[in-house]
């Protein structure tokens, strides 16, 4: 318990403690977690946007500087991880002892996190300039992508021991049920970034360097507007390096607290890592792809994050007051509130998910990427079964505007102008218009499983042929198309003789193979094993 007030300084800190408990323990649950998430989402928000900002304005350069976004989030998902890990696991031990009324355990917790996050950044950091293109192909840079993403991460590397920092008090002032002072610095710290990003990038001609240096600035400058709320006697808990706990379960404390956090950033920079690794076999556009995707997930998945931090403090205050009921009423308030807010921003995004990815990046290519994939046809755009609309079209499916629509074979009874990649991925178009993609006995035997059949005629873009499409089969599923070719394309591709080495040709087709042209009167189709890698290809003719 803590011990009578021999000050005035100590009375003061003494009636913010009882005037914070009241609240905590006292306001209606609805109200006292929409009143705390509010701040925590839009602080989210706003790091979210300027996240977003980042990846438009650094878009703005090139798609190898787009894919560098993508590689560096990964690092700051490193840093969010053990700022988070540290923040959380000291704020729920701090929220639970301000309510059983123990200031001096939460200064002691407050600055044993504070002073650790200052050091495991200062690490991370030294290690991270020591090797660090080494550490950007750890994380999923392409050769092209690597110089952005150094020039990018150089200066995150050098403000991660604040950026760290600043997670910790942010985190710290949210389980105090102070979350408006969190936003103010929050805040602060993104529309700066947002202001910032243009005139280093494009005004001082920086690049991908400016994006970097506006981030560890702004970074900076919410470190000090956060580490001044706790100067300036805003809060319950202080910092005090002699407060630093010296008991390893203590320390223990902490990091078995916030280890669920750690997991799921951890997993987030993962995760991100081994998306790039996968993305980069095929090229800058596809890690630019994954980068703009993940960025607007973020945004959304935000909401719900807020939304839970919203609970944490309330949760923490009633579990250490004893108040068990309040504690099970806020979690199923929370739930439900969470779900009703990402309904709402799910079917948003759901029925502009092309305009969103354009917004970032007006490549074809990255927009393939970012658009449905299709396992038996993955290069849509670049065989032309999917062509492209500035002004935009109105999918006869959807009823919804299109920049991409689908231009080759779809047979059914109605005359369809144009269907968007949504509708085809999902199979509406061919159940509301009872069609399909592609004839169903024009395939290669050998395919058992009826539920391939079905996403190939019913969930795949089709290709355009001369005669009737025929689509190839081996190892016992249907192969990808690839695109439309000669024997010129396919001697270039080093394919020619893989592709003759087939038993559907007898000697007479296989010259006709050599000697076909593409676009001529005689036209191959090249397709690929999705499982051992054999090309194989259909022919016709004119």
């Amino acid at each position: 318990m803590p011990s009578s007030p021999r000050t005035a300084s100590d009375a003061a800190e003494l009636e913010r403690s009882r005037l914070q408990f009241e609240k905590m323990t006292q306001t209606p649950v609805p109200k006292l977690i929409l009143g705390l998430a509010a701040p925590t989402i839009l602080s989210m928000l706003i790091t979210s946007i300027y996240n977003l900002a980042d990846t438009f304005f650094v878009g703005q350069l090139s798609t190898s500087a787009s894919g560098a976004v993508g590689v560096v989030s990964s690092l700051m998902a490193i840093i969010q991880a053990l700022g988070f890990m540290l923040g959380h696991g000291a704020g729920g031990i701090i929220s639970r002892s301000l309510g059983s009324q123990d200031t001096h355990a939460a200064t002691k917790f407050a600055s044993t996190s504070f002073f650790t996050a200052l050091t495991f950044g200062a690490v991370l950091a030294v290690l991270g300039l020591a090797a660090l293109p080494d550490f950007m192909m750890l994380l999923g840079s392409t050769d092209t992508i690597l110089p952005h993403a150094c020039a990018y991460a150089r200066p995150i590397l050098i403000a991660a021991p604040l950026m760290m920092s600043s997670l910790v008090m942010n985190n710290i002032l949210r389980y105090e049920g102070k979350a408006s002072f969190a936003m103010i610095g929050l805040v602060t710290g993104g529309v700066l970034n947002m202001v910032l990003d243009p005139v280093f990038i494009f005004g001082f001609g920086l690049g991908t360097a400016g994006a970097g240096i506006a981030t560890a600035l702004s970074q900076s400058i919410s470190f000090c507007i956060l580490l001044s709320m706790f100067l300036r006697g805003k809060t319950v808990s202080q910092f005090q390096l002699s407060a630093v706990t010296r008991s390893p379960a203590e320390f223990g404390t902490i990091l078995m607290t916030g280890l669920p956090s750690f997991g799921r950033q951890g997993l987030n920079s993962i995760g991100g890592m081994l998306l790039n690794i996968a993305a980069r076999s095929y090229g800058d556009a596809a890690v630019a792809g994954m980068s703009i995707v993940s960025r607007i997930f973020m945004f959304i998945i935000s909401v719900a994050i807020g939304t839970g931090q919203g609970f944490q403090p309330v949760a923490g205050f009633n579990y250490g007051a004893r108040k068990y009921r309040r504690v099970e009423k806020a979690c199923v308030f929370t739930m439900c509130a969470s779900f009703c807010f990402l309904s709402v921003i799910v079917a948003a995004c759901w029925f502009n998910a092309e305009a969103l990815i354009k917004l970032f990046r007006d490549d074809p290519e990255v927009t393939a990427i970012a658009l449905p994939a299709f396992r038996y046809h993955p290069n849509p755009l670049e065989t032309g079964a999917f062509e492209e609309s500035a002004d935009g079209v109105v999918c006869d499916c959807c009823g919804k505007t299109t920049h991409i629509f689908y231009t080759n074979p779809f047979f059914s009874v109605e005359d369809i102008a144009y269907l968007c990649p949504a509708c085809i991925a999902s199979g509406e178009a061919a159940r509301k218009y009872d069609g399909s993609f592609q004839d169903d006995f024009s395939v290669d035997d050998g395919v058992d499983d009826p539920e391939k059949l079905d996403e190939l005629i019913h969930r795949t873009p089709g290709y355009s042929g001369w005669q009737q499409e025929y689509w190839r089969a081996h190892c016992g599923d249907y192969c990808a198309f690839l695109g439309y070719v000669g024997a010129r394309e396919l001697r270039a591709l080093g394919v020619l003789e893989e592709v003759l080495d087939d038993p559907m040709w007898d000697e007479e087709q296989k010259g006709m193979i050599r000697e076909s042209v593409n676009g001529g009167h005689l036209q191959c189709y090249l397709f690929q094993c999705l499982h051992c890698g054999k090309h194989l290809v259909w022919m016709d003719f004119d």
